[in-house]
């Protein structure tokens, strides 16, 4: 079947949801396309696909059951790049065409598949901008001493601070130098510390990929060296 999709951010849009609905009938007349059914989400933001009426036409889509989706605009699909690849993606697996009027877009075309080309690309460079923040801000925090994730060890979180913890100091200092100048496995460092009673911040066994991620997550920028 042929269906139509609707979606408006606010319930201030009921004109605009009509509008729509006429473009899209009006589309479907000039093309002589059949239109079956309208789906439409009424004051929902684009920022999620977690809508009722886009979830049931794309369960109809997953059933096989949708030939052509039918929008005005790409804004009226969603605003998450990696999202919007992701259920276009769906379309594709099932044999589902997607055509969006006003940016002249057919899946089914040439510049409909550039067009998927340049989403593509456009998600991927959405991502690496995401990563990019997330790490910035990450580096920033460890740099003045905040707390960067739930847990750091050799740390402990007062307010909105992170005030080094004696005793797990002097063991991160413990397990560099069985690394590193004694050259212990990880598996013999594990030993060596649970031989001795060191212990996580749960007060467990410490075990081989809490070294292991001590050691790969240790921030330079702390001198260890200091800690008595």
């Amino acid at each position: 079947m042929n269906v139509g999709y609707l979606r408006t951010s606010t319930t201030l849009q009921s004109n605009r949801l009509k509008t729509d609905e006429d473009t899209i009938k009006k589309y479907c007349e000039l093309y002589d396309i059949q239109l079956d059914q309208l789906y439409t989400d009424f004051g929902v933001s684009g920022g999620t696909f977690d809508r009722e009426q886009f979830n049931e036409m794309m369960n109809q889509v997953r059933q096989g059951n949708v030939k052509t989706i039918i929008i005005t605009e790409l804004s009226r699909w969603g605003r998450s790049l990696y999202e919007m690849l992701g259920s276009i993606e769906i379309l594709k697996k099932y044999n589902t065409n997607l055509v969006i009027i006003k940016e002249g877009i057919d899946l089914t075309t040439s510049t409909g598949k550039m067009f998927m080309n340049l989403l593509g690309v456009m998600s991927e460079y959405e991502r690496d901008l995401v990563s990019e923040r997330v790490k910035n801000v990450l580096i920033n925090k460890k740099n003045n001493n905040k707390p960067y994730c739930r847990e750091v060890y050799g740390f402990d979180r007062v307010g909105d601070q992170l005030v080094p913890n004696e005793v797990e100091q002097r063991m991160i200092k413990k397990i560099l130098m069985l690394r590193h100048k004694k050259g212990y496995s990880y598996g013999e460092i594990v030993k060596y510390l649970d031989r001795n009673n060191y212990r996580s911040k749960k007060d467990t066994i410490i075990t081989r990929n809490s070294v292991v991620g001590i050691i790969k997550n240790l921030d330079k920028n702390h001198d260890f060296t200091t800690i008595n």
